[in-house]
């Protein structure tokens, strides 16, 4: 089973960096020109980033990779319709020599890192294909191991530096020549070398869908920011942050607000479910927020996901929210004893709260966790709200 550093169903919609206040879990640390980046909606419930090169400015989204990583493993779909009118990139592992993918002019999909590259089969048809890589910069002939579509491609091979890091992953081009367009969707990374290829899975989006037990109840610190109601006292707060893109803007009727100190209180909501037929054991998930304030003077607040008895598992962020624009946050969950089930899953909530400065009000905006199952849906299923973001693709494909 593969052991996730990375998963992203795209489902948040937002390409902005997110450092906010305090840099550090960004959901993505590094972006060029966001202008050139959206996200598509696919008919069969998935959410889809699409990257267009237009030949003037570079055009990617990245996150960092920690020091230490000379092997990444990586598996992610593929989608284009047309042909760059230059050899264009798509995908790299950024490292002294970059693990780059590559779409050529003829419209067939390439290899390379840093020596000549290798060219595999034609996939500008506008149907998905899902490539999976493996780069190893551990000897100083750095190696690049891809299939296409379960298909063992040839090794692209290049003289680097023994044991260079791999610092960092981009959907996109770090080039300002390039000109292609594409979309990408169920993005796992990993830093085991016997995982490659990662083969077949869904990467889903879950959000907020019903309320836990607040702290206290009715949470009388924690609101609703427009009009000052109190959580459990017939308000509920899932429906305040299950929206993504994100609703922003300070003080409006879609934000959990925490509007006094109350370094012990939060306010906890339930996920969604998996689907029915997401049976087996799962590989990883990410949890996402997005966070503001009311002003930029300094404050403080967290973003818990604890087990299902209330376990503190990870804090996607927790620290200075004094932002009056959006940021976002992501982390990789840990996974609770035994690893992650689909009925441990299902037990895992979101708080938020904990603050012990609260002027001022710090503000939650939207939660979601991102997972990765090896499972995909029949094609009779239908992928409704709320696995947007989720969705599936053909076992070969």
């Amino acid at each position: 089973m593969p052991t996730p550093i990375w998963i992203d169903s795209f489902k948040h919609k937002t390409a902005d960096t997110g450092a906010g206040p305090t840099a550090g879990s960004e959901l993505y640390n590094s972006v060029s020109r966001p202008a050139g980046i959206s996200f598509v909606d696919e008919a069969d419930g998935v959410v889809a980033i699409q990257i267009v090169e237009d030949g003037v400015t570079a055009t990617n989204v990245g996150r960092n990779i920690a020091a230490g990583n000379d092997i990444i493993v990586a598996s992610f779909v593929f989608n284009g319709s047309a042909a760059p009118s230059v050899m264009s990139r798509c995908f790299l592992l950024v490292a002294d020599l970059d693990g780059r993918i590559h779409l050529n002019t003829d419209g067939t999909i390439g290899a390379s890192c840093g020596g000549s590259g290798q060219t595999g089969p034609n996939v500008v048809d506008g149907a998905d294909h899902r490539i999976d890589l493996r780069y190893d910069t551990t000897p100083a002939t750095h190696t690049l191991d891809w299939s296409v579509d379960g298909t063992a491609q040839t090794q692209a091979t290049g003289a680097g530096v023994a044991g260079s890091d791999i610092t960092a992953w981009r959907i996109g081009s770090n080039l300002t020549a390039h000109t292609l367009t594409f979309k990408a969707k169920h993005l796992v990374l990993s830093a085991t070398s016997g995982d490659h290829p990662i083969g077949a899975h869904t990467c889903l989006g879950l959000v907020p869908n019903a309320d836990g037990t607040h702290s206290p109840s009715p949470s009388v610190q924690l609101q609703r920011a427009s009009d000052g109601a109190v959580f459990g006292a017939g308000v509920t707060a899932w429906n305040l942050l299950d929206e993504w893109p994100a609703t922003t803007g300070t003080n409006n009727a879609d934000t959990v607000t925490q509007a006094a100190l109350q370094a012990t209180e939060y306010v906890e909501v339930a996920f969604a479910d998996l689907p029915a037929w997401a049976t087996s054991t799962l590989w990883g998930v990410v949890g996402v927020g997005a966070l503001q304030a009311d002003s930029t003077a300094l404050n403080n607040g967290t973003t818990r996901i604890v087990d299902s008895a209330g376990t503190t598992l990870t804090d996607i962020y927790a620290g200075d929210m004094s932002q009056t624009t959006a940021f976002y946050k992501a982390a990789l969950i840990t996974a609770p004893g035994g690893g992650w089930t689909p009925t441990n899953y299902n037990g895992a909530k979101g708080r938020v709260g904990f603050s012990g400065d609260a002027t001022p009000d710090p503000e939650w905006l939207s939660l979601m966790l991102q997972v990765a199952t090896p499972d995909v849906p029949p094609a009779a299923v239908d992928v409704p709200f709320p696995y947007v973001g989720g969705g599936y693709f053909p076992a070969g494909g």
